[in-house]
């Protein structure tokens, strides 16, 4: 004889599974509301895997995250709406509608920019759209006067999709003033060169997070007033990437990893080999207001001649001058960003880190630097791009500070 609580329990559990298979039910359709530029087709290939599933089995947040990442809509909503039955019909099985309501964000716009830091100014102009032909496909094409470079580039990218791979096209041109440094940002070395650049590159989704890439490219550069020789380049990588992307309200909560290796033949140099490592972790710090970023990277070269050495801003560095160079950098940041103002329009946030860095100096030694950095940052909701930013870092073992500041875009 079953006991009066085993009885509760075995009722409990029934009543459990008849509520829901009451309110379960099958998604044969979705609506999305809110397109004008983007084609629906573009969404289809996500949105077609939620069919035929049970409702029960979605997560109507995550799908909301998503489409945050492709970073073209705003003021998302994903409800699920219960379908009429068919009177007819041979079974009582439910059936559900997703409906996706939102807005797009400005995506074609000319956009002046102008910046200033510590080592370098100026200012430009750019076409971009980062929803070209309505694909979600990012155009850009424009260029730029700074103290030490005038420079034009033209780039076209088309991210992979779950049945075709994806591609990008990069071409620049341009003449810089080089100026190199050791890791106490004394001047070392000059140099001017005049050059361009194309490459072309395929990238495959293995799966909802993850992507594999390939990439090839060319670049000459013609030296001036220095003794290093004109150079032709031919360079090749493979990289692994993934992502995993959560919006809290405020900020999209990413978690990223990059692996990356390569090898370059150079008419100087001949062949050289280059390897990267970067891991992203964004976490809600006891609030959706405030997120803390761990920032982890690597990037190793051997062999590479001068002008394709990574500098420290190449690898994230913020408290290294942006004109040293080198063939081992590393970088472990710990930052808190917090948001103080939030309206419709624009988010503001305040940042707030502290980062310790390993980079190999010109004569071989490997020097350890560390210290705080200060950050402001202007978000804009309805425009897909950062409105204004500001970053100040301060190096504690070479005392001296870098400052950036950027309006219209952030590069």
């Amino acid at each position: 004889m079953k006991s009066s609580f085993t009885k509760k329990i075995i009722t409990a559990l029934s009543l459990s599974f008849l509520y829901t298979a009451a309110f379960a039910s099958t998604i044969t359709d979705y609506k999305i509301s809110g397109l004008k530029k983007t084609k629906p087709e573009t969404l289809k290939p996500y949105l077609d895997t939620f069919l035929n599933k049970d409702s029960e089995e979605i997560d109507l947040h995550e799908i909301e995250t998503t489409l945050r990442t492709y970073g073209i809509f705003s003021d998302i909503k994903v409800t699920l709406t219960e379908t009429e039955g068919d009177e007819n019909a041979e079974t009582d099985s439910k059936t559900s509608t997703l409906n996706i309501s939102l807005k797009e964000k400005i995506t074609l716009l000319p956009l002046p920019f102008a910046f200033y830091s510590s080592k370098n100014y100026g200012g430009g102009l750019f076409i971009l759209n980062s929803n070209a032909f309505g694909k979600k496909d990012v155009l850009a094409a424009g260029g730029m006067i700074l103290s030490d470079k005038i420079f034009g580039m033209f780039a076209y990218s088309h991210a992979p999709e779950n049945n075709s791979l994806g591609w990008s096209l990069f071409s620049s041109a341009g003449k810089t003033d080089h100026t190199v440094t050791d890791i106490n940002d004394k001047e070392l070395n000059k140099y001017y060169t005049t050059g361009f650049s194309f490459s072309a590159g395929l990238s495959e989704s293995l799966n909802s997070f993850c992507t594999l890439s390939q990439n090839i490219g060319y670049s000459y550069n013609n030296f001036s007033e220095c003794d290093y020789e004109d150079s032709h380049n031919i360079s090749g990588s493979l990289s692994f990437s993934a992502s995993f992307s959560d919006w809290n309200g405020y900020f999209l909560l990413s978690k990223s990893l990059s692996l990356r290796g390569g090898a370059d033949y150079s008419s100087v140099n001949d062949f050289s080999e280059n390897a990267a490592f970067s891991l992203t972790l964004q976490n809600n710090f006891f609030t959706s207001r405030i997120r803390s970023i761990i920032d982890l990277k690597t990037s190793y070269q051997h062999g590479v001649s001068i002008e394709n050495k990574n500098s420290a801003s190449d690898c994230g560095l913020k408290i290294i001058s942006g004109n040293f160079v080198s063939t081992e950098l590393a970088l472990a940041r710990l930052s808190l960003e917090g948001a103080v103002y939030k309206s419709s329009a624009i988010t503001m946030s305040l940042l707030g880190s502290y980062e310790a860095d390993f980079a190999k100096d010109y004569d071989d030694s490997a020097a350890i630097c560390h210290g705080p950095g200060f950050g402001f940052y202007v978000y804009l909701e309805k425009i897909a791009l950062p409105a204004l930013g500001f970053t100040y870092s301060y190096n504690v073992n070479k005392k001296y500070s870098t400052f950036n500041f950027s309006l219209g875009a952030s590069f």
